[in-house]
């Protein structure tokens, strides 16, 4: 499958505390309490869905000490976006009003796909314009992609956007919003496209927050095969999308599982211009989502090669008679001792 380079990515600049659309932010609870008015709106934290609405209260468990961004969302209103720091212990309430979007907002043109368009592969770009309704440029640099209900930060390179997407079996639905220079929340229309093709037994997903980071996706199958950038195919699958620019998506999908026991970890290869990178990894087994995992914060990268906090242990998971089993079976110790080798000895890119 064809993979494309995306276009250079702007560096985001994020402050120590930098509160857009935020009436207020305050110290006095356990984790963080988000309530916003009107209720319902949906919470990612440092990009990960949480599937929470508010009002709700985030348990400090899902929160390192360190850099953080809210992003709050509810259709009709003006995205919101939180950033601050949390310290050990530490309780904050964020309190929004959300306001209805003043044009001009941002409007899109997207040249691929196209509506009702079909595919017989996974794989397909998402490209197109964004302006604004006055015809002036649209001056940011990211927006967010929907697919099928879930978000993602992509790159937009003057006025132009360019992602490589792995869509699902049947059918999908894909939409893109971004936010003008005043905070205002413009949305494309919604297109549907088809995946004629069989759902792959696995797909793993790997995303993150920043633009010039590079995070590496690596699995290790039950026969000890390491599938990562340098070694893309392994026996039952294949890495799909190695993303070295920022964001994600990489992607890792295969057609029939091998029963046994996988391993998936992510290793933050470069954060470059970055201070940090969020990472969260979705697993999906035959087209139903069988796990999130994440955000975790890096803020160590692998120059040094081996360096533990480089690396992020996602999950392992056993596959037997063609489903996902919670109770694991162990990794052999040949493996285990090959995934510490493999860790330690990372080709240069």
């Amino acid at each position: 499958m064809k993979i494309e380079t995306k276009f250079i990515m702007a560096i985001l600049i994020c402050s120590l505390l930098i509160i857009a659309s935020c009436d207020s932010i305050s110290v006095g609870v356990t984790g963080i309490q988000i309530n916003t008015n009107p209720a319902g709106a949906t919470i990612y934290l440092d990009g990960t869905n949480l599937f929470m609405n508010t009002p709700a209260l985030i348990d400090e468990e899902l929160v390192v000490i360190g850099e953080h961004h809210i992003r709050l969302y509810l259709g009709g209103y003006n995205e919101v976006n939180v950033y601050f720091d949390f310290e050990e212990g530490e309780g904050i309430t964020i309190d929004v009003n959300f306001e209805e979007p003043v044009p001009p907002l941002p409007i899109f043109t997207m040249d691929t796909p196209a509506d009702q368009e079909s595919f017989d592969d996974n794989i397909i770009s998402v490209s197109g314009l964004i302006e604004m309704e006055d015809r002036s440029p649209f001056l940011g640099d990211h927006a967010i992609l929907n697919l099928n209900g879930y978000d993602w930060e992509i790159a937009v390179d003057e006025d132009y956007y360019y992602e490589i997407i792995s869509i699902a079996s049947g059918t999908n639905t894909i939409w893109i919003r971004a936010n003008s220079e005043t905070g205002d929340t413009g949305v494309s229309n919604f297109i549907t496209v088809y995946g004629n093709f069989e759902a792959p037994d696995i797909e793993i997903r790997l995303n993150w927050n920043t633009p010039t980071s590079d995070l590496d996706l690596h699995l290790w199958n039950p026969l000890g095969e390491h599938c990562c950038y340098w070694n893309m195919f392994i026996t039952e699958g294949s890495l799909e999308i190695d993303d070295i620019e920022g964001y994600g998506p990489e992607t890792f999908t295969a057609l029939d599982a091998i029963d046994g026991t996988y391993t998936v970890k992510i290793n933050c290869y470069a954060l470059y211009y970055n201070e940090f990178a969020d990472a969260n990894v979705q697993i999906w087994f035959e087209g139903i989502l069988y796990d999130i995992f994440g955000p975790h914060h890096f803020t160590v990268w692998d120059y040094e090669q081996g360096d533990p906090e480089a690396w992020w242990d996602v999950a392992e998971f056993t596959v037997s008679n063609g489903r996902i089993l919670k109770h694991l079976t162990p990794v052999p110790t040949w493996i285990q001792k090959k995934i510490e080798r493999d860790m330690k000895n990372l080709p240069c890119k």
